[in-house]
Formats: structure tokens, sequence, C-alpha cells
């Protein structure tokens, strides 16, 4: 089947566009060439990716160079002054950046294009998934990855949208008071949504649709190479220094994260907040704090993929992690098992939404558990993907609720 390029427009500057979901995706010299997943894997495992690149479900190209210069741009996640355009192959992807940093990525654009439809039109007509938190972020990496195939599901497009500010709650109360229509949605972190909650109405204005991943731990991360890669070594270098900590702030899960430590542990760090996981990854590798409150997936994927290694110290679950069995939980550590917690992500929409509507929403969300490539692209990312119903979400509310109680208070 012909395979549509649609291109977008990328304004520059625009500093949150680095590192591609998948990798580096490998470069072959004619525009609309299509890449294979599996040629696309196998080419991220013999090669460094760039950082300038970022990919749904194809590859990248940048505008004005050959496939043989752009083996020679830097490969770092700086501003992308020179970025003008850029063509992605795979039908249904289209990505345009406003100067505010409000993304609208509509999913499903290539369809409308082929009928003729102007872009404006198939935008009005999109259904708007809501990421709270801004590009690095887990949520918008979810966002990213089940939208193509929740469009094909549901036979619209769906519109990428970003309202960042109040630890997600800008996001919640757009999503809340949005037209009762259901083409508004909030892809959200369950927990966060429970921390923030705390007069109550967050939560008692938004319905589940989906929850989409199986829960992933926090953690406590230091390089490598610091000399503060251990529980104890922590311990000891925390108590003869003030370690310089990084965090997305006192009032998200992460930061829940070096607040328990403190707490428990009767430390105090000099705290840095940070907007996102990739800027605290940044000043990880610079040698700019020596220590940050990262999702575990984060820190796992970075020794994957970048020379400059990560130790976790210690995590958030309730049980190791097979991938870090000499790994201490907090719950070990300080030998009390309600405090293990984990985060997942689920979809919502507003709590006015008539139930037919909502069910139609569910129905399409559930029938991406069948989708191959999202699992395979999932499994890449080492995102824990697991498509359930609404009744799941609620189960994690209330089970987040209780662990919150047992947390620092935010």
């Amino acid at each position: 089947m012909a395979r549509e390029v649609i291109e977008a427009d990328i304004l520059e500057g625009e500093a949150q566009l680095g590192r591609g979901l998948l990798g580096r995706a490998r470069h072959a010299g004619q525009v609309g060439r299509h890449v294979d997943q599996r040629d696309l894997a196998a080419d991220h495992l013999r090669r460094r990716r760039c950082g300038f690149c970022r990919c749904l479900k194809g590859w990248l190209l940048h505008p004005g160079t050959s496939a043989g210069e752009h083996e020679t741009l830097p490969c770092a996640p700086e501003p992308l002054q020179n970025l003008r355009r850029a063509s992605f192959a795979r039908e249904r992807c289209l990505f345009a950046r406003d100067p505010r940093l409000r993304r609208r990525a509509l999913l499903g654009g290539a369809a409308a294009l082929a009928f003729g439809t102007a872009p404006a039109r198939a935008a009005s007509q999109a259904v708007r998934l809501l990421c709270g938190f801004g590009a690095g972020n887990p949520t918008d990496l979810c966002a990213t990855l089940i939208g193509e195939a929740f469009a094909d599901a549901l036979g619209q497009p769906i519109e990428l949208d970003y309202a960042i500010g109040d630890a997600g709650r800008t996001a919640v109360r757009e999503t809340i008071d949005s037209e009762p229509d259901g083409h508004t949605l909030l892809i959200a972190e369950v927990l966060n949504l429970v921390l923030q909650d705390s007069s109550g109405d967050l939560l008692n204005g938004l319905q589940p649709v989906a929850k989409i991943t199986r829960g992933m731990s926090a953690s406590i991360v230091a390089s490598a190479v610091s000399g503060v890669d251990s529980w104890d070594r922590l311990l000891t270098a925390a108590r003869s220094r003030s370690l310089r900590a990084a965090t997305t702030g006192s009032r998200t899960t992460l930061g829940m994260a070096m607040g328990l430590v403190e707490e428990r542990a009767r430390l105090s760090f000099d705290v840095r907040e940070v907007a996102n996981t990739r800027e605290a990854l940044d000043l990880l590798r610079t040698r700019r704090v020596d220590i940050a409150a990262l999702d575990t997936r984060s820190a796992l994927l970075n020794n994957d993929r970048n020379g400059t290694k990560l130790a976790v110290i210690a995590t958030s679950g309730a049980r190791r992690s097979p991938d870090l069995p000499r790994v201490p939980t907090f719950a070990e550590i300080f030998n009390d098992p309600k405090i293990a917690y984990t985060i997942s992500y689920a979809v919502f929409t507003s709590a006015r939404v008539a139930p037919p509507a909502t069910e139609r929403l569910t129905a399409a969300m559930l029938r991406i558990r069948d989708d191959r490539q999202v699992e395979s692209q999932a499994r890449f990312a080492r995102l824990p993907l697991q498509i359930d119903g609404p009744d799941v979400v609620r189960e994690t509310i209330a089970r987040d609720r209780r662990v919150a109680g047992a947390l620092p208070r935010v």
C-alpha cells in the first residue's frame, strides 16, 4: 500500500524535540522511504541514536542535508535552531509546534488529507489527548506511543496537546471544563492525580476511559562513577556533605521518592527542581547534581542507550525489580511495606460526558491491545504497556489513595 508522506513545520528554538521514541532512525537518502521497525531496532542496537531526531513510526531527515551529511550532525539534545521542516514516513502522523510549546500532533492527518480535507478542518474534528506535562516526560511518551493506534481504532484523528502547569492540575481542569462531547481526553499519572486531589474536586470531575500501563517504580539514581552508587554510600556521603538532588518537585510522584528518603533517613538535600526527567538526566550526566529522583524505566533506558551509566540506589516498588535484583526497595530499607508505590498511567474524560460516548472511547482503547506494533514499540521504550478498562482504573485510584496516606505530605 502506498504510504503518505506528510510534512510538518517545526519552529525554531524548540528544545524539547530531541530523542526519538525508539532510538536512532537510520537515514537512507530518499525522502519518503519507509524503514521497517526491525531495521530500526537493529540499527538502534548498532549505532548511537541522534538526539535531534524524534520519530513515531518512520524516520526524519534533517532538511538540506543528504544522508551522508546527516551522519556528521552533533548528537546532543540542544535547541533545534536549524530545523525548519521535516518529513515523516508513515501514514497518519503529523506534528506541528507553536511558540508557546503547546504541541498539537494530529494523528490521523494523512487520512484526512488524502480526502482533500484541509488541516484546520481535520483538527476541528479531532479528539484532543491532553498532557499535563511537557515533552520528555513519561506522560508524553505514553501519549505518543498510543496516539496513532488509538486514531485507527477510533476512526477519528487524535490531536496531542499540552496544558502544562500546577503539577498537572491545569490539564485536569481543562478536561473537566471541556465540552461534554467526548472530544477532550486527559492522559495522566494516576497517583499524581490522587496526590493533587486534596480537595476532592479533580477526580470527581473525571471519569476513567482506560488504564494503559502496569505500575512502574520511582527510584533514587546517581552517576555510576560518582561514588554514591549504593544505599550505604549515599548515607555516608549525605551525612558528610550536602548532596545536590534533582526532582520534578515535591508535589510530584518522583519528588515524593526524594521526600521519602529525606524523611525516613533523616537527611537533607540541596534540592533543585526540574521541568522533566530529561532535564534531571542531563544534570546527572554532567555531574551538576549528585542524585536525582527518576522513574526507574528512564534510568534503565539511559543505561541501554548512553555511554554515561547511572546507578539505581533504591526503588519504590513492593518487590525488587527483575532488572535490578541487587537494588533494595524503600519498603525493605525502612521495613515498612506500606510505603511501596508504583506509577501508572490512564486516560480520562470529563465526568459530564454521556456513558455511550465514554464506552465508545473505551472500546477503541481496548482494541489497541491487539496492535503488535504498539506492543513492540513499548518494549523498546521499556514501557510496561497493559491496557485495561475503567474498572481497573478505579481499583488503581483506590489503591493509590491508600498509598498516599503513608507517603510524605506534599
